[in-house]
């Protein structure tokens, strides 16, 4: 017995349909295994640059930052030129007079003087007179010699002014006394003479508190030292400097008056 095709003429006209379509899955899977599994290619040569585009506005301001630590101190430079020595100014105004200072212990006692004089005697009966002497040799005549000319002697020339005010007596001692004003240092000087030509002299400051030394004048006294008046131009009163010793190398000085503005001009003498 023959058997004929037993699938049934529907069955075989849809196999190719369904092996179409079977087909075309499996070619679609492949294709996608195909594309997941293709590395990217290499980048292409890059374009032209493009036109700058116009400029942005400014930004706001950022916060200043913290100041940053210090560095080390430098060297220091070198000292720069003196400068050109300025004008001098103008001297002040005299300041209003101040206070009367307080007033000085007293000096120590000068030494006494002589006694007064005795009366005097009454005159007693003329004696005889007595035979003439032998006439003694006749004495050498005394020559005065007229000085050539006279010889200039600078005592003190240690500041810029000085000699103001100047008076002078011959001491006990044979040497001269001179009482001036050292107007630099406004202070009372003496200079006391080396020798009877004083052609050199020991220079004595004798007061020096405030400025005083002016209108001086200088005598001597009844004990042979020097006694000098003088004006206290810083208090307006009227001293008196005593030297010590004859040389007059230091003196005790006295206020005579302090009663308003006194000293000016003073001149001294011996009763």
């Amino acid at each position: 017995m023959k058997f004929r095709n037993l699938v049934s003429p529907t069955v075989t006209r849809q196999r190719p349909i369904i092996l179409t379509a079977a087909l075309m899955a499996t070619l679609l899977v492949i294709l996608l295994l195909v594309a997941c599994s293709v590395s990217d290619g290499k980048d292409g040569v890059a374009g032209p640059k493009g036109v700058q585009g116009l400029k942005g506005d400014t930004g706001a301001k950022g916060v200043d930052g913290k100041d940053g630590v210090a560095g080390p101190l430098g060297v220091q430079g070198l000292k720069g030129d003196t400068g050109a020595k300025g004008v001098d100014g103008k001297d002040g105004i005299d300041g209003e007079k101040g206070d009367a200072g307080v007033k000085g212990d007293e000096g120590p006692k000068g030494i006494s003087g002589l006694g007064e004089p005795g009366i005097q005697g009454e005159v007693g009966p003329a004696g005889a007179d007595g035979l003439a002497g032998v006439d003694g040799a006749t004495g050498a005549a005394i020559v005065r010699n007229i000085p050539a000319r006279n010889v200039l002697t600078t005592l003190d020339s240690t500041v810029y002014s000085v000699g103001d005010h100047p008076s002078i007596t011959i001491g006990a001692d044979g040497l001269g006394l001179i009482s001036y004003y050292d107007g630099t240092n406004s202070d009372l000087k003496v200079a006391h003479c080396d020798n009877t030509n004083c052609t050199s002299a020991t220079n004595i400051t004798l007061d020096s508190k405030g400025s005083v030394g002016m209108y001086t004048s200088i005598t001597i006294g009844a004990d042979g030292l020097g006694l000098i008046s003088y004006r206290d131009f810083t208090n307006y009163d009227l001293k008196v400097a005593h030297c010590d010793n004859t040389n007059c190398t230091s003196a005790t000085i006295t206020t005579l008056d302090s009663t308003g503005d006194v000293g000016s001009s003073t001149s001294i003498t011996i009763g």
